[in-house]
Order: C-alpha cells, then sequence, then structure tokens
C-alpha cells in the first residue's frame, strides 16, 4: 500500500477525491489490529491450530460469550481469535486485546464475562493481550474478577507469549519426617534392704459364718453380773 502527499494526488490527476489520513502508528485502533496479525502469526509459526474473529462468526452461537453493557443488560461478543494449545488440554482457549480503549466500567466487566466464558462456557482458559503499562492494573482487575491462577488467564503483553508452555503445577507438599523415638532405658527393680517390713496387705476377709456369730454377739443383750452380798457374822 502506498500513501500519497496531499501534493501527488493533483499531480496524477487525482485531486477530485478525498486525501485518506494515514494511520496512526500510536492509535488504539492499530495497535489492537497489528497485536491481533502478531498473534495469529504466532500461533501459525508454532503450528497450532487457530481460528480468526471472521471464521468464528459463521459458528456464532458456539464461540460468544457475554457481557455487561452500561444499560443493564449484556452484549453477546466475539474473541479476537481461539486457539488449541499443544498437548493434552481440555479445550480452546480464547484471545481477547485491549488497546487501551476500554473504559474503567468496561474492562471489569469484559473480564468477568471472560471468567464465566472459562468457568461454564466452552473455553478451558483466556488469554489478555494488553500494552505492557495496562498489565498491573488487568492483573488487579482479574483477581476481583475470580481469576485465581495462570492456568485460567494468560495475560501477556507479546504476541509471542501465547505460545510459552504453561508454568509446571507446584509439587505436592511433602510431610515432614517423623523424629525416629529414642530408645527407652529399662526402669531397674529396686530390692528393699533387709530388715524393711513388707507391704501392707488388706486383712482377710470374713466367711460368712464369721460375720453372722459377730452379728448375733451384737444383738444377744450381755449377762447379768451378779451381786455378792458381804454376809454379817
Amino acid at each position: 500500500m502506498v500513501w500519497l502527499t496531499p501534493a501527488g494526488y493533483p499531480a496524477l490527476g487525482l485531486g477530485q477525491l478525498r486525501i485518506p489520513a494515514p494511520p496512526d502508528p500510536v492509535s488504539a485502533r492499530t495497535y489492537r489490529q497489528l497485536q491481533i496479525a502478531h498473534a495469529a502469526s504466532a500461533l501459525q509459526r508454532a503450528g497450532l491450530d487457530w481460528r480468526s474473529r471472521g471464521e468464528l462468526a459463521l459458528d456464532r452461537s458456539r464461540w460468544v460469550f457475554a457481557v455487561a453493557n452500561e444499560h443493564g443488560g449484556h452484549s453477546r461478543r466475539l474473541p479476537d481469535l481461539v486457539y488449541w494449545p499443544p498437548g493434552e488440554h481440555p479445550g480452546p482457549v480464547l484471545v481477547v486485546v485491549d488497546a487501551g480503549q476500554l473504559n474503567r466500567y468496561r474492562r471489569p466487566a469484559l473480564l468477568a464475562g471472560l471468567y464465566e466464558a472459562v468457568t461454564d462456557g466452552p473455553y478451558a482458559q483466556a488469554a489478555y493481550l494488553a500494552r505492557p503499562t495496562m498489565v498491573p492494573e488487568i492483573r488487579w482487575r482479574a483477581r476481583q474478577a475470580g481469576f485465581t491462577s495462570r492456568r485460567q488467564l494468560l495475560i501477556c503483553h507479546q504476541a509471542d507469549q501465547l505460545t510459552a508452555p504453561p508454568p509446571p503445577a507446584p509439587p505436592a507438599p511433602e510431610k515432614p519426617p517423623q523424629p525416629a523415638s529414642a530408645p527407652q532405658a529399662p526402669v531397674p527393680t529396686l530390692q528393699a534392704p533387709a530388715g524393711t517390713p513388707g507391704p501392707l496387705t488388706a486383712p482377710d476377709t470374713p466367711q460368712p459364718g464369721d460375720a453372722r456369730q459377730l452379728i448375733n454377739q451384737l444383738l444377744d443383750p450381755p449377762p447379768k453380773r451378779r451381786r455378792w452380798r458381804r454376809r454379817s457374822p
């Protein structure tokens, strides 16, 4: 594509045409289109299967996800790209590009819609491609939306980060080793010295006959004592 200067159009006999303005290299629209093209190129170089937004529109009901709008309802939006990562993966990954054109109300709504698309929709992961200066804010808003790990939401500022291998799963915590119990020393048996009285023992249990005899003795009145009178001489 060739962009002519304002002086070049009349020289070629095209003075009656409206002179289009060249694309701004720093505008949000240009940045978004370039990031989508770079992401598709990175996926193609990696040999991954991917679909563009136009291809997704052929089966719109399958790929759209809901995003809350300012009118109290929900808008159905298509991802900018969808790709299938290598290896065993539970499902496709949707890609959205944020060039900074979203306001402070639409960005949280978009992240909330992405969370619903990953947890309840057909997608296994979401990828958020944004400018480097926006990454800290997006991470904070992603936690507010409910995302907890990189396996749910991949936030990147370069298209090549889409094909980077996922981080390994954290290892399971190991149980601390149990301390070895120290061997118990045998308890010495103390012997009493000679002449020491033996241990106290309980008295013999009385037999039934002895108890009855004791009861009879307690119940029988004691015998009367005879009084001796002194005889007079």
